[in-house]
């Protein structure tokens, strides 16, 4: 602005000192030319002092101009819990989340609800830089395109202008499933598919695991009672009850036909609901968008083409958290030096994922723990060389190390990790007693899993807040791979790329489905992770009964 108002100012001075050169010079001419002449003199002058003038006022909008689009942001703004970002003559949505199984979205469904779609407007589909066909992602039926399987797809939308968001396919709907009685010899191998007389899942897939609902003795001859979990790839689990009979060997003959069908009687589900994309308006370009994880709960996630809701259980469901069979971390050291070398190729192997990178000169040094410092690589530090992920395959296991140790540094005052904790646990607790709810516990089994979803988001280079994890298991797997039972609900809050703990904060009371999460009165216990890798930070809360 200072810069506008001395252009300004100096061009006002420039055009008050070419009036007076002009009116002096005209004056001047009195004197030595003829009437015409004079006359013919000044109106070229006046003329191209006038042009002169149009010239630098052009330049001056130009200027004006150019200044305002280096210093515009994108805009946005949010309704209904749906974040929009501005993009020419239109607000379209920064992601669409829809369940699998359900229409292709319509273009229209993209843009916010005032926006008048052009004609011949088209799309076209991508996996990061590859274009996809719609075969690849959707299956036809009824002359309509249906989506199957989840993943994250890239759409360019090719209009008046070029248009760009994400369409997000999540499964969150219980597979519909049929049990059958099973018969078996005495001491013969029991495949659990062999009780499943039909499957049918809305994401298209024929993939599933059959697992014991609690372990059952079936040594002896006799007929048991078996409760089963039948999942689908995302984990969302029907939960029914059969029979299983153990005859002698030599009986099996007499009762080929025994396996009858039979709808089992109660069902639960293990949904895991993305929550719509809040918007924090304090945040500039960071957002904490699909951000609710909510076991048990809608999440705050529009209901696609109204599917049926699951029966409750006849049972109640509830247990505590266990933590008995928590893996624990694997000691690894090594002899830390300091090596230079050339023409040098490191591997470079993160939780599974290997990459080759070439380096004429290295110096490097090998830590405690095995992981490698990048001291001087052509004169440049090692936060300035970065690695990609996009492999990332890490588990529990391997991630736990890792974790831990970020999760001690919160002992350590420089690298305010105890701060977030305070911080986190201070601001949920106010929100929760200004609604008259009880206070949360800090869990320091839910901080370390808080600390490797973030983690795993991060390395993965995800780029935008997910619930499914880098292997497209849902999040809560990670549960069962570091050994903590299930508790009877749990959820989980994600933001991405926040530049404050207390802005992160705010943006999820802005979400309904986030704000439920935070407020939901079950929940007893909560865990905080956090991490930043490449320039990306991720904001991690779960909650426990």
């Amino acid at each position: 602005m200072k810069v506008m108002k001395k252009i300004k100012k100096h061009l006002k001075s420039l055009t008050t000192d070419l009036s007076d050169f002009i009116a002096r010079l005209t004056i001047k001419m009195d004197f030595n030319l003829g009437d015409k002449q004079k006359t013919l003199t000044t109106i070229l002058l006046i003329l191209s002092a006038f042009a002169l003038s149009l010239t630098m006022v052009g330049n001056f909008i130009s200027f004006k101009n150019m200044d305002f689009k280096q210093t515009s942001k994108l805009r946005y703004t949010y309704q209904d819990g749906i974040r929009y970002i501005e993009i020419k003559d239109a607000y379209i949505k920064e992601e669409l989340v829809v369940e699998t199984g359900t229409l292709l979205p319509e273009l229209k469904t993209y843009f916010r609800d005032d926006y008048i779609l052009p004609d011949n407007i088209s799309a076209q589909y991508f996996d990061g830089n590859n274009a996809l066909a719609l075969d690849e992602f959707t299956y036809e039926e009824f002359e309509e395109r249906y989506l199957k399987g989840t993943r994250t797809i890239d759409v360019l939308i090719f209009g008046k202008y070029n248009y760009r968001t994400k369409l997000v396919v999540i499964d969150t709907l219980t597979p519909d499933v049929t049990l059958n009685d099973v018969t078996i010899k005495q001491n013969e191998e029991l495949d659990l598919k062999s009780f499943v007389a039909s499957y049918k899942d809305n994401s298209h897939s024929e993939e599933y695991a059959v697992r014991f609902k609690e372990a059952v003795n079936f040594e002896n001859i006799g007929t048991y009672d078996i409760n089963l979990y039948v999942c689908d790839e995302a984990n969302n689990c029907y939960e029914g009850s059969t029979k299983l009979t153990v005859i002698e060997n030599d009986k099996i003959e007499n009762n080929e036909n025994s396996n009858s069908s039979s709808n089992s009687g109660s069902t639960s589900s293990n949904n895991s609901n993305s929550g719509s994309k809040p918007n924090n308006s304090n945040s500039g370009n960071s957002k904490p968008g699909n951000s609710s994880g909510n076991e048990n709960n809608n999440g705050g996630q529009s209901t696609p083409n109204n599917p049926p809701s699951n029966p409750k259980p006849d049972h109640d469901t509830s247990y505590s958290f266990d933590t008995k069979n928590v893996i624990t971390p694997q000691v690894i050291t090594c002899n830390e030096e300091t090596k230079e070398e050339e023409n040098f190729d490191l591997v470079i192997d993160h939780y599974g994922t290997k990459e080759i990178t070439h380096f004429g000169y290295i110096k490097y040094r090998i830590n405690e723990d095995c992981s490698i410092t990048i001291i001087n690589y052509l004169n440049r530090g090692a936060t300035q060389i970065d690695y990609a992920y996009e492999n990332f395959t890490g588990t529990a296991a391997s991630m736990l190390n890792e974790a831990i140790k970020k999760y001690e540094t919160k002992d350590n005052p420089l690298s305010g990790y105890q701060t977030t904790l305070n911080n986190f646990l201070q601001l949920t607790n106010e929100a929760r007693s200004n609604a008259g709810l009880n206070d949360l516990t800090f869990d320091y089994h839910l901080s370390i899993l808080a600390t490797m979803r973030a983690m795993e988001l991060a390395y993965s280079n995800v780029g935008y807040e997910n619930h499914l994890r880098p292997n497209n298991m849902p999040w809560y797997s990670l549960w069962s791979e570091y050994g903590v039972s299930q508790p009877s609900k749990r959820a989980e809050n994600i933001a991405y790329n926040f530049s404050t703990d207390k802005r992160a904060f705010d943006a999820w009371m802005l979400s309904e489905s986030h704000k439920a999460n935070i407020l939901d009165k079950m929940y007893k216990k909560m865990g905080i992770g956090k991490f930043t890798y490449n320039g990306k930070t991720y904001h991690v809360e779960l909650f426990s009964t």
